[in-house]
This record gives C-alpha cells, structure tokens and sequence, in this order.
C-alpha cells in the first residue's frame, strides 16, 4: 500500500469502542510487504499530537495534507503527511495516515486519489463484516440443529432430503448418509409413502395445502419398520425452494392421552357399579319398606272401615309404623351420602374461588381418619383458583400424590400445602417416607410412568394448565412432589 501511494511508513487508525480513543492498529512499511498488526497501548495518545490530527479528519470526513511536520512529535521524523478517512455508507470508520520523509507538496490528483481509495477499503470492510456476520449467523443457526432435541428435515420440491439434523437421525434410526439424498416418503408408512409425491405437486400447481404451512398429527416410520405417531409441522423456504419440516415424536404423550382415558373409564365402570350394587341397592330396600308402610295403612284403613266406626291406631301399629319411618329415614340418608360421595368421585373441587381450599382439607382429613398417618393441609389465604377445570387438575395432582405415598412410601406424615409465591401458584405433597428411587423420576428422554406411581399422569396435568411438575427426594427423607402454576396460567381446558 505504501509502494503504490510511494509513501515510506503508513498507519491505520481506528476509534477504540470502549474508551473511546483513537489507536494506531495497524502499519505499513515502504517494501516490507504485509502490513503489521500494532499491539494494544502502542502508538495510543502519550503522544497527542497525530490523535488530534487523526480526530480531524474523523470528524470532517474529507482528507488533510500537512507539511513542515518534521519538527512535531509523534510524526516520526516525516516532512510530510497525508491522512484520509475510510467510509461506509456515511459513516468513518478508519483514517489512514501515510508519512513521507520527503518535502511533499499538496496534490490535488492525490486527495481524489486516496479519497477514492478510502472508500474501496470502506466497501471492502463492509463486505467482509458482512460475511463474518453471515458467517456467525450459519454457524449459530448450524449450533442450534444440532443441539435442539427437535427433529428438523429439509426436502426440495422433488421430496428429496437435503438435510436432517442429529434429532431427527435418533428419532428415525438412520445414520446420516442412509437417510441424505433419500425421498422423504421413506419415512412414512402406507398409503401415505404413495401419495406423498402428489401431495407437493398439487400444492406446487394449485397451492392447496395438505399439510404445508397447516400442520398435523401423522404416522411415522422407523428404519426397523416401527410406527409411531408424529407432530408436524412443514413451512416452505420460497427463495430457496425448499420445505422444512419439524416433527415431534409424541408416543408418550399419546400413551398418557390413552391411560388417562383408561383411568376415566375404570372410574365410571366404578361409580357405574357402586350405584348398581351399593345404591341400587339401598334404593330397592326403601322401596320394600315403604311398601309394607303402605300396607300396614291400607290393612287399618277396611278394618276402620268395616267397623263403621272411628278408631283409633293402636300403639304397636303405631310403634310399627315409627319402626318403617325410621327404617325408611336412616336409608335415605345412607342412600344421599352414598351419592355425594360419588359425585365428589366425579366432581370433587365445588365451582367457586375457594372450592380448592375445601377439596385439599377434605382429603387431608379422609386420610386421617382412614389410616394411622397424620396428614395436614397448610393453605395460604391469598390463594384462590377460579378456574374450576385447573382446580381439579391441582386436586387430582395432589390426591395422586397422596394415593403414593400411602401405597409405597411408608411414610408416617404427610403434608399438603398451597401457597403463592412470587406471583406464582405452588402445590406441595411432602412425605417422610423411603423416597423415590432415582430410577423412578421422571425425565424427558425416557418414559415419564416409571416406576408405576403415576409419576406421568401428575406430568400430564400439570402440563395440561400450563404448569411444570418437579419431583425430588426430600431430605432428611421422603418424596416432595412440587406442582408450580404462574398465577395467569393458560389453561388448555382439558376436561379428563
């Protein structure tokens, strides 16, 4: 650079970000080749003068010849200098100083020169922080798909695979040279391996979307022949021509969807029997009794009647019938509070603010007096759910939570509380028991029902009011079961 302008020692300088003062970074030598990098601290304002030339320039934008320089510090025995900015868009971003030790005069050809060269150089850094920020983006973008869990396949406008990132290798079973350059109906299984290919055309030509920009629930297949249900979601990149697809594997979740139909079947074949067997029942057996009172009524009546005369009930018909009424008395009730406990079975928060306090208490004091545990319900007063759909969700949690502790933990207490904290809900079950063995918590890579403790189900319901569900092992011993719910909870309002 110096050989071509013929000047002997040439600098650049640019403005430090963080200090804000000028540094010299670079030099360049008359013959010497490639430029030297200047080391931090060199050639900064000890000596003040070049700085404020150098600010100058920087400021005005328009380059400065300066002569007679010899004698001003700084300027490295040079007779004369010529400093010029280097530009991008309208801003300076360098200035370039060139020293020359001989008596140099202003030339005019030279300034348009250098003023024209500056902005090659400005075009050049701002193609290359172009291509450093592109560069970062690709490698950040490259760092994302192969960390994210979530499987991400590119196919072109021939269904062919471009690409497919390590989560979308485990989730199908093929190694990455099985699966590139494939058609991406390997994935899939009958019929619609067949009509994928048609699918793309019909959207090519008539833009009907099937599956492209809509997404939906379909099956997928593995390299071993296994099916298994799949999340998609497909957007097309127009510029490149190409689909992306996102999928997520969602056999747990349907697994869950399935056990907690299960579970709500068992509980209405329940009901359905204790009503049959139990209130059924007691039903028949009031009938009975209030027929026989009937009876006994009718009986009395034609003997009045034939006597022609007014009587009287004598005392043991009396003494029978109060017997009947009693009877008849004692089994509706039996009878009605067979049918609210059935129907807490069904419905157990009642559809009001505080309906969640009352449920939790409830269920603390059903298994204080059904077994020898001491169990207790810590609720603050500024807690109140409305919802009644997440109410139920949080009971359910919690009785789940309380049904394993009294089958496997052994425990000998268990506490039930529901505090805000932070303007978040939170729900905890906290036994004294054994603990849950590491083996049994859930996590998201393996199947969340271990251990058989319904660990799953409670991930469900959290899940299903926008909350998170986390188990640990409480210390000094036990199992602490903590359902965190933030206080504008976006409920899916599931019903199950």
């Amino acid at each position: 650079m110096s050989d071509a302008l013929e000047w002997d020692l040439g600098e650049y300088w640019e403005r430090n970000l963080q200090s804000n003062l000028l540094e010299c970074t670079y030099t360049f030598e008359r013959s010497s080749g490639q430029p030297k990098q200047i080391a931090d601290g060199t050639r900064t304002p000890e000596i003040p003068q070049i700085p404020n030339f150098i600010d100058g320039v920087w400021t005005s934008g328009q380059p400065l010849w300066l002569t007679d320089v010899k004698e001003v510090p700084g300027f490295c025995g040079a007779n004369a200098a010529v400093l010029f900015p280097v530009v991008v868009g309208d801003c300076v971003v360098g200035v370039f100083a060139f020293l020359s030790t001989q008596n140099r005069q202003p030339d005019k050809s030279l300034l348009h020169q250098t003023e024209s060269f500056g902005k090659q150089v400005g075009d050049f850094i701002q193609r290359k922080q172009s291509e450093k920020a592109l560069y970062e983006s690709e490698e950040q973008m490259r760092s994302i798909l192969e960390t994210t869990h979530v499987a991400i396949i590119t196919i072109d406008r021939s269904g062919v695979i471009q690409s497919a990132n390590p989560a979308a290798l485990r989730m199908f079973q093929y190694d990455k040279d099985e699966l590139l350059g494939q058609n991406v109906k390997l994935l899939m299984p009958q019929p619609y391996r067949d009509e994928h290919d048609s699918y793309i055309s019909r959207y090519l030509e008539k833009r009907l979307p099937k599956i492209i920009g809509i997404g939906r629930e379909v099956m997928g297949v593995r390299k071993d022949g296994t099916l298994f249900p799949v999340e998609l979601a497909v957007s097309e990149i127009d510029h490149m021509s190409l689909f992306t697809g996102i999928l997520r594997d969602i056999s747990q979740r349907k697994d869950l969807e399935k056990e907690v139909l299960e579970i709500s079947a068992q509980e209405q074949r329940r009901i359905g029997q204790e009503l049959h067997d139990v209130t059924g029942q007691e039903l028949t057996g009031l009938t009975l009794v209030a027929g026989t009172m009937v009876m006994l009524l009718d009986d009395k009546t034609k003997e009045m009647q034939t006597g022609g005369s007014i009587q009287t009930l004598g005392s043991s018909d009396l003494q029978q019938l109060r017997h009947l009424a009693v009877r008849l008395t004692q089994g509706l009730k039996d009878a009605n509070l067979h049918v609210q406990q059935l129907s807490h079975g069904i419905m157990p928060v009642q559809v009001e603010p505080v309906g969640l306090r009352a449920a939790l208490q409830d269920l603390a004091v059903t298994v204080g007096l059904h077994s020898n545990i001491s169990c207790t319900c810590d609720i603050s007063n500024s807690v109140e759910v409305a919802d009644n759909t997440i109410a139920t969700q949080l009971y359910r949690i919690a009785q789940e939570a309380v049904n394993n502790a009294l089958r496997h933990s052994h425990a000998k207490r268990i506490d039930i509380s529901l505090h805000l904290v932070d303007d978040e809900i939170v729900l905890e079950v906290v036994d004294d028991g054994i603990g849950i063995e590491a083996q049994n918590m859930p996590t998201k890579e393996k199947s969340e029902r271990a251990g058989g403790f319904g660990l799953g189900i409670m991930n469900y319901r959290a899940s299903n009011i926008g909350g998170t569900l986390k188990i640990v092992k409480n210390e000094p011993s036990g199992t602490r079961i903590r359902c965190t719910l933030r206080r504008e909870y976006p409920c899916n309002s599931l019903e199950k």
